[in-house]
């Protein structure tokens, strides 16, 4: 939970599983709905546990995978595990390879020779891959909203990204199995695990545009996750189902607060989450006037500007001059509002405020319209300044 001034934004993540316990852990509902296929191209199929989930698996070690395969099963030739961190979407090294064959449709377990240990400080990514074929789609989706970066993580042509950033739902039905260590290592010798480093390579926007992968859905919609309600000290707060993993509670007086989540399905309600405790610290004094904002910091939070989504982030070689506020088209949105707001401003003796600023757009296309519309609060009311619309296609560098 991040506190910010007045609201709270909270983020979870929906697992299936206990770490701390031996046995499966997986992102995944185990219900087929989805082929994705790369057409002729090879991609990895990777679920990917941040330390928020291996921190609990401390101690513990890799053992085995079970993956479900859609179709073409001799298309998965390996399965692999990689290392890395929570901050980072590609992994840092490559751990272990395991070569199957005679996998077939539907879920196949796959033992690992050398069990991988978890020290609960690395993220371990977890996937197979799939050598690809013309109009085939062999890696199975649950169809669902994902977790984002966890559980539909993709490597392609050496670089990595995510499923949500093709416009495909779904975790990978991909389940990690950990197992206590001293059964499974007991009368082994002890294995180094050779290192092998991943190349990792950001997918620019322009191969994510133009990127292979494709999905299939199947229309079974069984024991569907509708969405999460969230509790603030043991009463919810949310008057509809949450649909997303995130949730902002707002206008909340200085205090703490204990937070929980609880998914909600078609048939039932699932347990109610621990509890998290977030302290709101009273807001900040306004910013004195004059202010100029040049993002130096290449940060949002020294200067206390609130942003809507992850599409908001800094371009530090573009700007009038560099580094500036960006607004990506990726993870990709649709009929979508997000801002990017400032804090209050103390205007006190103040005749008059002067609001400006340099607007560039690099435009994709004009076939769909996005509008950038600047607004200045009074205290009661947005009121609107002025818009650019991409109908009007790429602008250069403005000030308004």
């Amino acid at each position: 939970a991040v506190e910010t001034q007045v609201n709270v934004r909270l983020n979870w993540a929906s697992i299936y599983g206990d770490p701390t316990q031996a046995g499966y852990v997986h992102w995944d509902d185990s219900i087929q709905r989805g082929n994705v296929g790369a057409g002729a191209t090879p991609f990895h199929a990777v679920a990917k546990y941040g330390t928020e989930v291996t921190a609990l698996a401390a101690g513990k070690v890799l053992d085995g995978v079970m993956i479900h395969i859609a179709e073409e099963p001799q298309l998965i030739t390996s399965v692999k595990v990689w290392t890395g961190t929570d901050a980072d979407l590609a992994p840092l090294t490559m751990v272990h390879e395991e070569t199957v064959s005679d996998l077939t449709v539907g879920w196949n377990y796959v033992a690992l020779t050398t069990p991988v240990p978890i020290t609960g400080t690395d993220a371990i990514y977890v996937g197979y891959l799939s050598t690809g074929m013309d109009a085939v789609y062999p890696a199975s989706t649950d169809g669902l909203t994902a977790v984002n970066g966890r559980g539909n993580v993709v490597e392609i042509g050496g670089s990595w990204t995510t499923l949500t950033s093709s416009s495909i739902a779904g975790s990978w039905l991909i389940h990690a199995h950990f197992a206590d260590a001293a059964p499974i290592m007991a009368g082994r010798r002890p294995v180094v695990l050779q290192n092998v480093a991943v190349n990792n390579v950001e997918m620019t926007d322009e191969a994510l545009r133009n990127s292979p992968v494709k999905a299939r859905m199947n229309g079974n919609v069984d024991r569907v996750l509708r969405g999460f309600n969230v509790y603030r000290d043991g009463v919810q707060i949310n008057s509809e189902i949450v649909a997303a993993y995130t949730y902002l509670d707002e206008g909340l007086a200085a205090d703490t607060y204990d937070y929980a989540a609880q998914a909600v399905h078609y048939s039932a309600n699932g347990p109610i989450s621990g509890t998290i405790p977030v302290t709101v610290d009273p807001p900040a004094d306004p910013i004195a006037l004059p202010f100029l904002e040049d993002w130096a910091s290449s940060g949002y939070d020294t200067n206390m500007w609130s942003i809507g989504s992850s599409n908001w982030g800094m371009n530090t070689g573009i700007g009038n001059p560099a580094p500036s506020a960006s607004f990506g088209w990726s993870p990709r949105v649709t009929d979508y509002s997000s801002i990017l707001a400032s804090y209050e401003f103390d205007a006190t003796g103040i005749a008059s405020v002067r609001f400006s600023f340099d607007l560039n757009l690099d435009n994709y296309d004009i076939l769909a319209e996005n509008t950038m519309t600047w607004e200045v609060w009074d205290g009661t009311a947005w009121n609107t300044l002025g818009s650019y619309s991409s109908l009007d296609d790429d602008l250069g560098w403005t000030t308004y």
